[in-house]
């Protein structure tokens, strides 16, 4: 019998490779060939023959992993997605990224995915394995945090999943950016806190009554990162039901590098307490690329801050730039040193329909339309601006579900400078004499600067103002 086995596979194989090498000649001798294929599929019979049982009791336990490491879906390119699982509380590094062996950091997971594949992420503070705080993708794939510890159940609320960088993050990476990703289409990033109250080094200056800082420290010497927490450089990403609180140097910028990939989708995220601005939002130099739309919707900014205590700079929730176009509907802008949001690089590709500002402190839209041309208002007067689409948009208080200790220290923030200046100083009187010039001192005062925010409390803004700003987590 075990002969009769090899023959019929000898005869097949041979068979397949007379008609392969017919058309195929200038491969090589057909006759080698010939030889070299029937002592392959001798050996190969009788291996078969030989660890049939062996083969099929372990066949049945690589199948399982595979099924749970892999997921049942296509791309529009047909090409299956693999979905991989990580779980700090849980995981190995190495594990295979199954539902059952979780990887334990995620920068193991961007390691092994292909383009398009599916990391989802169990509930605990992911800091970057050795604590390095900096992750690099190039690839477009997809990203879902907010799951319980089992995966048996996804609520972003519920199961917080955050990036937080440690204390030393500093010392560790000069990157400019917390995250940063490369991408043509299709990424996503869905269900995560990015938090930088942990990195951010703070002063004991400047500290309202109730709030749990100082004022941010900034500059040379200060140990915190001037760092984005998510860059994309990109076009065709989605970033949804996210919070970023308390960064350094703003929260998420959009570079759309290319037309690839098409609109950008920024939704249902909530922005809190970062220095510079909640989003950011440019196409870089080169072709023309107001094609891509970013679209923001549903989003809540809160409590940005300036470049500097003195908030003459940025400190906006939506800072829109030049050379791609925006459309921005039914969010959320509010109590931040700046404006709502600023358009000063000339771009009117632009659509604002149905957003709520109040509270901001210099208006809710500084807006320049062409060179030498400042505009500077509220949502009451957005109907005379020379805009693609404006519509609904208000300007009415309501009342948020806030810390009110960091709510009180922001309405009652001030900022003060003062000069010392004396000419007939006995330093003055010497420099004069040799010609140098004089000297004095400005002391300046501020009351609050992007202090740290309870970064469980952005929680509750979820769902918070019906149908206006991150509403409640659907999925």
């Amino acid at each position: 019998m075990r002969k009769n086995v090899i023959g019929k596979i000898i005869f097949s194989i041979l068979f397949l490779l007379s008609i392969s090498f017919t058309g195929y000649g200038q491969f090589g001798s057909l006759k080698g060939a010939l030889n070299k294929a029937k002592n392959k599929a001798e050996n190969t019979a009788k291996g078969k023959l030989k660890n049939d049982a062996k083969n099929n009791n372990s066949s049945n336990q690589s199948e399982t992993t595979e099924k749970e490491t892999k997921k049942e879906d296509t791309s529009k390119s047909g090409a299956s997605k693999k979905t991989y699982y990580v779980s700090m509380n849980t995981g190995s590094n190495r594990s295979d990224g199954s539902k059952s062996k979780p990887f334990k950091n995620i920068d193991k997971a961007f390691k092994v995915i292909s383009s398009g594949d599916i990391i989802n992420v169990a509930e605990g503070v992911y800091s970057g394995t050795f604590d390095i705080g900096y992750w690099e993708v190039k690839k477009d794939f997809e990203l879902y945090g907010g799951f319980n510890s089992s995966f048996s159940e996804r609520n972003p609320v519920k199961y917080p999943t955050l990036f937080q960088p440690t204390e030393d993050a500093f010392d560790k990476t000069s990157k400019d950016a917390m995250i940063e990703l490369f991408g043509e289409k299709g990424t996503v990033i869905d269900g995560f806190i990015f938090e930088g109250g942990k990195r951010n080094k703070y002063s004991f200056k400047a500290q309202p009554e109730g709030v749990e800082t100082g004022k941010l420290k900034i500059g040379p010497g200060s140990k915190t990162p001037e760092t984005v927490f998510l860059n994309l450089r990109g076009s065709g990403m989605v970033v949804r039901n996210n919070v970023f609180v308390n960064g350094s140097f703003g929260a998420l910028r959009v570079m759309v590098t290319n037309t690839k990939g098409g609109d950008v989708l920024v939704e249902n995220n909530i922005f809190v307490a970062n220095r510079m601005y909640g989003l950011q939002g440019y196409g870089t130099s080169g072709e023309d690329k107001t094609s891509v739309t970013i679209n923001v919707k549903n989003n809540t900014f809160l409590f940005s801050w300036g470049y500097a205590p003195d908030g003459q700079t940025n400190g906006e929730g939506i800072d829109i730039q030049s050379n791609v176009s925006f459309h921005i509907e039914n969010n959320l802008l509010a109590f931040n040193v700046g404006p709502g949001m600023s358009s000063k690089r000339f771009n009117t590709n632009i659509e604002l329909v149905g957003n709520h500002y109040f509270g901001n402190k210099t208006k809710d839209f500084w807006f320049y339309p062409s060179s030498s041309v400042k505009v500077i208002i509220d949502a009451t007067q957005f109907d005379d601006l020379e805009l693609d689409v404006v519509e609904g948009n208000i300007n009415e208080n309501v009342k948020l579900p806030l810390d009110e200790p960091y709510l009180k220290g922001f309405m009652d923030f001030r900022y003060s400078e003062s000069t010392d200046y004396d000419p007939n100083s006995q330093a003055n009187l010497i420099r004069s004499v040799f010609g140098m010039n004089q000297v004095g001192t400005m002391t300046t005062s501020v009351s609050m600067f992007a202090n740290k925010y309870p970064w469980k409390k952005t929680l509750d803004l979820f769902g918070a103002v019906s149908g206006k700003g991150a509403q409640n987590f659907n999925k």
